[in-house]
């Protein structure tokens, strides 16, 4: 008779890799306990940085620390790692919430069996990241584009759609337990893997996890501080600068925000960042290597940590599930 192996992993594209946080490979595990001092917990999963003090330091979330814009330029000194779940007895560590998914639009639409496009009778609400939910469209489809009345989804249809409804909803958030505010909270600071939220892009195994640093209300369900998938350009403008200074001056400022971060041309320097933005001037963080003279430069609202082939966290498989849950690795310590 046949036997299962011992090592049968759970199904990557199931509906649960895992909760958020959950150490998923033992061969690197580097984790510190520290206090939170983060006004709204620090929850499993979250990405976490550290405040130096002289115990030793604490941690906050991204979130708390990002909310203040000006603060992403330190998140490249301060990243610390990410935090590990674990359930304790009696105390007010965890608030076990899963809300469903929220409707957002219903509609009908038409298109053709295996392809990815459909056409809707109104797109009005429709935003890319959403939930595509009607006969046809896989479990997890999302939004990926939209073009007038013509919706892009991330699936092939099963089955071919002829007005048929379909609803476009915001993602479901997962069951997600913190460390409150002035509790200790254990933190992976370099880990082979470790599951997280990823609310947006699709992840590829060895690829660089963004952090995002400035909020885009088109992509629902995402947050600052989030860990996503994919880059997300707020502007692309030119720009002129004198070598060695902090302040461009750009064609146009739409777009443009505190926090984002700065890139698309060698004389900017790796992880520099927006700080002020006043008319078409433009301070940012690091100087400029060189002069730039109406050069191209865009605007994220994503933050990579290292660059794109020496990334400072990693997608470790490429596969999520139906939650959103994907398995990232540290590979190196950042924080102190």
């Amino acid at each position: 008779m046949a036997f299962n192996s011992f090592g049968v992993a759970i199904a990557p594209n199931g509906p649960n890799v895992g909760f958020p946080g959950t150490i998923s490979r033992q061969y690197v595990r580097v984790a510190r306990n520290r206090q939170v001092s983060s006004t709204n917990g620090l929850a499993f999963g979250a990405g976490a940085v550290i405040l130096p003090d002289a115990a030793g330091g604490k941690y906050q979330s991204l979130a708390d620390f990002l909310a203040t814009a000006t603060n992403a330029q330190n998140l490249k000194k301060q990243f610390v790692g990410i935090a590990v779940r674990n359930v304790k007895t009696e105390f007010a560590y965890t608030s076990l919430v899963q809300s469903g998914n929220t409707t957002v639009v219903s509609t009908t639409a038409s298109g053709s069996i295996n392809t990815n496009s459909i056409t809707v009778a109104s797109a009005t609400g429709i935003a890319v990241g959403q939930l595509v939910e009607g006969q046809g469209a896989p479990e997890g489809t999302t939004v990926t584009a939209i073009s007038g009345t013509t919706v892009t989804l991330s699936a092939n249809l099963t089955q071919a759609m002829s007005s048929t409804n379909v609803n476009f909803t915001t993602p479901r958030s997962p069951i997600v337990g913190f460390y409150a505010n002035n509790q200790l909270a254990d933190v992976a600071e370099a880990v082979s893997g470790i599951t997280v939220n990823i609310p947006a892009g699709t992840p590829n195994a060895n690829k660089a996890v963004y952090i995002r640093t400035v909020a885009n209300s088109s992509l629902p369900g995402t947050a600052v501080g989030d860990f996503e998938a994919a880059d997300d350009q707020a502007a692309s403008t030119t720009a002129t600068a004198t070598i060695n200074t902090t302040s461009l001056t750009v064609a146009s400022a739409t777009g443009i925000a505190v926090g984002q971060q700065v890139g698309g041309n060698a004389n900017i320097q790796d992880n520099t960042f927006v700080t002020a933005v006043s008319g078409t001037t433009i301070t940012i963080s690091l100087a400029v290597t060189g002069a730039l003279s109406t050069t191209a430069v865009t605007f994220s609202n994503m933050c990579l940590l290292g660059g794109l082939t020496d990334p400072w966290i990693r997608f470790t498989t490429g596969q999520i599930d139906e939650n959103f849950i994907s398995e990232v690795s540290i590979l190196n310590r950042h924080g102190a």
